[in-house]
């Protein structure tokens, strides 16, 4: 394969993961703070086709969940089973942080999905976990655009004065605090 094939495909997976992250309220199905304290530490819900009675079904679905009193287990009630549902409407985010929206991507009515199960408050660790990543890329953008903005007002003073303020500025950004 060509370097630069494996360029794109790195670049196309990156920009793929910015833009699930930057639009987490379409992709979760869940705010981050939503709070179900009647699945604390819930396991991942397991996604069905096939029905406790071994039926087919076309459309996806999730089995409602009752946590066992005795154990603190999980289990699936059988009785009560909830389809999941594509372009759901849900709980109102904005969209980018811009647009006010209520679809997301995935949803059940009724019934509740955890893709990567709860916290200890209930929370969607999956919904928790693209919201988390916004706050991510927002420090990266801001570390990069504070590099960006030191490095040419410190270089353009290093070229306009020339020799002393050149070897004062290489000599701060050359200095290793950590060697006594």
């Amino acid at each position: 394969m060509r370097a630069s094939r494996k360029f794109w495909i790195a670049l196309s997976f990156l920009t793929a993961v910015h833009l699930v992250v930057l639009c987490a309220g379409f992709f979760a199905p869940y705010h981050y703070s939503t709070q179900n304290r009647a699945y604390p530490f819930a396991p991942p819900t397991r996604i069905h086709f096939i029905d406790s009675q071994g039926g087919w079904h076309w459309r996806p679905f999730v089995y409602a969940i009752v946590e066992d009193a005795g154990s603190g287990a999980y289990e699936e009630d059988v009785s009560q089973f909830y389809p999941l549902r594509f372009f759901a409407y849900g709980e109102e985010y904005r969209l980018a942080n811009l647009l006010p929206a209520r679809r997301h991507l995935f949803g059940v009515d009724g019934g509740r999905v955890f893709v990567m199960g709860t916290d200890a408050f209930g929370r969607d660790q999956f919904s928790r976990l693209l919201y988390g990543g916004q706050i991510s890329l927002f420090a990266g953008l801001i570390a990069a655009a504070l590099s960006l903005f030191w490095g040419t007002a410190l270089g353009t003073v290093a070229g306009y004065y020339g020799k002393w303020a050149d070897e004062g500025i290489m000599r701060f950004s050359e200095h290793d605090t950590a060697t006594p």
